[in-house]
């Protein structure tokens, strides 16, 4: 039998997230270099955005403008997804869909903690997944997840005192799994403690095709207005594309950086601040650079635009998660030898490790910040360090490599 893969994943759509770009690689190169079938499997609606500058990524990957293979239930383009008339295409469609593939690889998370408890339990993208290998064992062979947070886990498990809900989570998602695969170290770690039956592998999924890392001019120039190009231009380039949300800590950073620009005046002088991203935080973002000068946002930037902007208009890239993980911003940077500014985080085996980068903590930033205007840093040796990691820990195709041998192709 030729082995078929399905991937599940919550939401593929417009603004994906690192788990769906990592989903959408591993589709590319399964159907168009390995000629492996798969399919994605989502709960999102496909707009017109959903596209996420494919043809464009999948040159990365292939040489040449293909599109993943992906199929979509939902209930309308307003995001109200799991309803009735959703569900209702599911069941008849999935029997479909299902008795072609031995493969079931699941994308994890939690589709809302606002629910009830047993709510989430039963709605959440883990749980349809491993209802579908269940119900279509005779088709199904082997079951893989992947965690691309490890909050999966914590959500599902530590947002109810009810230990009957907890035995049930767990009995969910580790006894109908034959693979569980942590993108993180730290993750890892945690998860071989569980004494679990399913085998625990750490394979990152924030990775990079060899192709941007040998030839990175293949991405477009991005287009950015005259007047920002002279107000950058001789200056330090300090970047931080990010989604805009308060868990992201960025608003604790710009904080920080306005403090010192105000009180050092050869950090106002010799650095700025570019912020791209889109989320809740958008218009106090807009906000705060309309009143400071050191500071310009350049708008909500697709990702091959944050590409663009990183390997042209960045000298040091931002990475201000408190939560431990490599982040595909690390890596993307890593690329274009940029070195990163990383928050200090619980990571045992941080990627930032001050020979690719800089760690900074709340009590030591302004001190960084200070070290970066003065040129106390050799950025560039710095970012030539960050390539050689990347080349020798997170090229996308010898992770999907690593995929396949958990798949036994």
């Amino acid at each position: 039998m030729k082995h078929r893969v399905v991937q599940y994943i919550d939401y593929y759509g417009d603004k994906m997230g690192g788990g769906a770009i990592f989903a959408k690689w591993l589709n590319i190169y399964f159907n168009y270099v390995k000629k492996i079938p798969a399919l994605i499997l989502s709960t999102s609606y496909p707009n017109k955005y959903s596209r996420y500058n494919e043809d464009l990524e999948s040159i990365l990957l292939v040489g040449k403008n293909v599109k993943p293979f992906v199929k979509h239930f939902v209930s309308s383009p307003r995001g109200k997804r799991k309803t009735a008339k959703a569900f209702a295409w599911f069941g008849t469609n999935i029997y479909l869909i299902m008795k072609k593939y031995d493969i079931l690889q699941i994308h994890g998370s939690i589709s809302s903690t606002k629910l009830p408890f047993i709510n989430r339990l039963y709605f959440c993208p883990i749980c349809i997944a491993l209802h579908l290998r269940n119900t279509y064992k005779k088709y199904i062979k082997k079951v893989v997840l992947t965690l691309h947070a490890y909050w999966t886990l914590v959500n599902l498990v530590n947002n109810t005192n009810n230990i009957k809900d907890i035995a049930l989570a767990e009995k969910m998602l580790f006894d109908n799994v034959d693979d569980i695969i942590a993108v993180e170290l730290y993750h890892y770690n945690v998860l071989r403690e569980q004494n679990m039956s399913a085998r625990i592998h750490y394979i990152p999924s924030a990775s990079v095709p060899k192709k941007l890392v040998y030839n990175p001019y293949v991405i477009p120039n991005i287009e950015i207005d005259e007047e920002i190009l002279n107000k950058i231009r001789n200056k330090i380039k300090i970047c931080l594309p990010s989604r805009l949300e308060p868990e992201r800590n960025i608003i604790d950073f710009v904080r920080q950086y306005i403090k010192a620009i105000n009180t050092y005046d050869y950090v106002r002088r010799n650095t700025i601040l570019l912020i791209a991203g889109s989320g809740s935080l958008e218009n106090l973002i807009r906000h705060i650079s309309e009143k400071i000068s050191n500071i310009i946002y350049l708008g909500a930037l697709s990702h091959i635009e944050v590409l663009s902007m990183i390997r042209d208009h960045c000298d040091i890239v931002v990475n201000t998660a408190k939560s431990p993980g490599t982040g595909r911003i690390t890596i993307e940077a890593f690329t274009f030898k940029k070195p990163v500014l990383r928050r200090m985080s619980i990571d045992i085996n941080p990627i930032v490790d001050g020979v690719n980068g800089i760690v900074y903590s709340d009590d030591d930033i302004i001190d960084k910040l200070v070290d970066i205007s003065l040129m106390r840093y050799d950025l560039h040796k710095l970012g030539e360090h960050g390539q050689e990691t990347v080349k020798k820990r997170f090229l996308f195709e010898d992770i999907a490599e690593k995929y396949m041998n958990i798949y036994n192709l």
